[in-house]
């Protein structure tokens, strides 16, 4: 009965996994309603599905920076955690199937969003600790999938999934820890944390070339890496020969896809090509218009593109703009 049960659970978790790729694919070529109503009209008692939906809702919440966004995520977040509690393996027992296997993984994911949520929604000490906690929980289930991973046997879709997660999970918090200060490294080295950089490039790397679910986003991580944190935190570590031959595949699949449109501007911004920079940030802002986030990000950028160049009417239009539409920083654009 166990051998039907375990058997009827893979098939669904296949079907599920191939629909919620259809879905990332239209969310990633500017179509949000219709990737948002295709995993709607198919939501139920699924595994990934719900937890699509919540990572989704977290961007949003990332992008707008609204109240209401940052609700959502978090109903999200909980309706998936419920999903995946009817999954996960019986306290005290093995995990023996692959869909038991996933439902760990996503559990790992789900705290990990979870806690970068309580880390946007309110400043305070308590939610700061609670992230923390969070974070530390989320740490430890991804390590105990890595281990877990050599005592089921996975093949097909399924495997590449998992690995697309656990590169995904192990990747950002390897490469988020190396970047923290040698002294609060061993601090949280203490508690069970640990760090490293090159294993975290290696492994966003090797699961953004992986075709899984998690690929984009190993491959936004990598492109935020490069474009953005190695320039704000002045390490000089940027490799924008990397950055260009990560982003090249995901143009060619998503040529009008918004971010990724804004990430090849972002690199010819640091190549010092601001002309052709103010072009891709433009194709961003009219390639889509229901998702005000992505464009807001290429408004930040025209506008120091312009003031550059010394062009301060436009680059005060562009200020104004987001002082009027963003809640990301009223005082920065004011």
């Amino acid at each position: 009965m166990d051998i039907h049960k375990n058997s009827a659970s893979q098939t669904a978790l296949e079907k599920e996994l191939e629909l919620c790729t259809l879905a990332i694919g239209l969310y990633y070529s500017n179509n949000y309603d219709e990737a948002a109503a295709m995993l709607e009209t198919s939501s139920g008692l699924g595994l990934y599905i719900p937890v699509t939906q919540a990572t989704l809702a977290v961007m949003a919440a990332m992008l707008q920076f609204e109240p209401a966004a940052m609700d959502m995520a978090i109903c999200r977040l909980h309706e998936a955690l419920e999903a995946i509690s009817r999954f996960r393996r019986k306290t005290g027992k093995d995990i023996r199937s692959e869909v038991e296997l996933h439902a760990e993984l996503c559990y790992a994911e789900c705290l990990l969003l979870r806690a970068c949520m309580s880390f946007l929604q309110d400043e305070n000490l308590m939610n700061f600790i609670k992230g923390g906690i969070k974070l530390r929980n989320s740490f430890q289930s991804y390590k105990e999938c890595e281990q877990l991973l050599r005592t089921v046997s996975m093949h097909g879709q399924t495997q590449t999934q998992f690995l697309g997660g656990l590169h995904l999970g192990i990747g950002m918090f390897n490469l988020m820890l190396s970047m923290l200060p040698t002294r609060v490294l061993r601090l949280l080295e203490f508690i069970g944390f640990s760090g490293d950089k090159a294993t975290g490039l290696a492994r966003l790397a090797e699961g953004a070339q992986g075709g899984s679910l998690r690929s984009p986003l190993c491959a936004l991580a990598l492109l935020a890496f490069h474009c953005y944190i190695c320039i704000v935190l002045g390490t000089g570590n940027s490799d924008l020969g990397a950055a260009e031959e990560l982003l090249a595949p995901f143009l060619q699949r998503f040529p009008q896809g918004a971010v990724f449109v804004f990430f090849a501007g972002r690199i010819e911004i640091l190549k010092g090509n601001v002309s052709q920079a103010m072009l891709r940030f433009q194709e961003g802002v009219t390639c889509q218009a229901t998702c005000p986030g992505f464009q807001h990000m290429s408004f930040w950028e025209l506008m120091w593109c312009h003031a550059y160049q010394q062009q301060w009417l436009p680059a005060f239009h562009f200020a104004n703009l987001l002082n009027e539409q963003s809640r990301w920083s009223k005082v920065y654009f004011t």
